[in-house]
């Protein structure tokens, strides 16, 4: 199975554009973030990368300590980063760059996505 079209990885993929388009829908229409929502978004988001860690832990045969998912629901900004370079090696800068790269599409179908909706409103 090609390692991009693994459930995991899709479903982070779609949390991550998810955010991007709910942004661009609050902007386009001058609405205030809502907390409540931001909230669920961040807690969707973190759920999501902590069982993608916990399947590619389990694809490489890389044991974890106990509740290492909730270290990672808490402090997935430090707590990924160390896991990649553990697991992963030097290899972990490509890991961090699709992240990224993902990340900043995202937010370019963000910018586009509120351009039409503005030109529309």
């Amino acid at each position: 199975m090609n390692m991009f079209l693994r459930p995991d990885n899709i479903l982070l993929v779609l949390v991550i554009f998810m955010g991007a388009i709910f942004n661009a829908f609050y902007d386009a229409h001058d609405i205030e973030y809502d907390t409540f929502m931001q909230r669920i978004y961040n807690t969707a988001f973190a759920l999501v990368l902590a069982g993608w860690v916990l399947s590619d832990a389990q694809r490489r045969r890389k044991p974890l300590c106990y509740d290492y998912d909730t270290f990672i629901f808490v402090a997935w900004p430090l707590v990924l980063p160390a896991y990649l370079f553990q697991s992963r090696g030097p290899k972990a800068f490509l890991t961090i760059g699709i992240f990224v790269g993902i990340i900043a599409i995202a937010y370019g179908c963000q910018w586009l996505l509120y351009v039409i909706l503005v030109r529309h409103v």
